[in-house]
């Protein structure tokens, strides 16, 4: 990577996180203020703590543009006939809001069968040769340049297609808002990273079900907009949990 590429990644970074924290403070004030201009109604709906039944709900909500992500509320009433009443002044605010739920995602495609591994069965191979056969094609390789693998295990990422037919991947740790890793390859490439954990379509947008582990490495050092350093986190393999 040439210093001006290195100068541009730190820019675009940079960007990012702005547009991150801006993000995030939009979504901060937009559910306070929800929450301010319901709380009557949520506190006539919600009968005290040693109530009969208590309805949890987590939800994403999308509002004025906004997305409010991880929200939740705790419902209590008397009874379930009580508890139904509880649903229906949530369905009220949900409607007079204009809140749209996002769908959770999808579960990712299945990766493709290891053609080594399904000759090798046909051919009556052992456990023993099997297990060989797997680690020769999917086990994994030493870390380059005497590093050590660090590892993030995640449970959801997006495929984000770029305009310069490069694709965008990011990691999600479970419960986690905003990505923990991310890298943007070649369409090929990213698909061969992907392979071991899925057969997904990399040049179309998706945000996925997919608990994998992430290994990588640190790369080189760079300096953040706050004065401190950092280093690159140079993705090499996805592996399944």
């Amino acid at each position: 990577m040439s210093k001006q590429d290195e100068i541009q990644q730190i820019a675009e970074e940079r960007d990012a996180a702005r547009l991150e924290l801006e993000q995030a403070h939009m979504e901060l004030v937009a559910f306070q203020q929800a929450a301010q201009e319901q709380v009557e109604k949520l506190k006539a709906a919600c009968p005290p703590p040693e109530s009969g039944v208590s309805i949890n709900v987590a939800f994403t909500a999308t509002t004025a543009g906004v997305t409010i992500t991880g929200g939740q509320l705790t419902l209590r009433a008397e009874n379930h006939t009580q508890a139904f009443d509880v649903l229906a002044t949530l369905a009220g605010i949900v409607q007079e809001k204009h809140w749209k739920f996002a769908p959770a995602p999808t579960a990712a495609a299945p990766p493709v069968e290891n053609r080594a591994l399904t000759i090798a069965r046909e051919e009556g191979a052992s456990p023993a040769v099997m297990a060989q056969v797997k680690q020769a094609t999917e086990g994994l390789p030493p870390p380059p340049d005497g590093k050590t693998w660090l590892t993030l295990d995640a449970e959801r990422i997006l495929l984000l297609p770029q305009p310069d037919t490069r694709i965008k991947i990011e990691f999600y740790a479970e419960g986690h808002k905003f990505p923990d890793l991310k890298t943007t390859w070649k369409a090929e490439q990213a698909a061969g990273l992907l392979k071991h954990v899925t057969a997904q379509d990399v040049t179309k947008a998706a945000d996925l079900a997919l608990p994998c582990r992430v290994y990588y490495t640190l790369g080189k050092e760079y300096t953040k907009p706050d004065g401190t350093k950092g280093n690159y986190k140079d993705i090499a393999h996805v592996r399944p949990l």
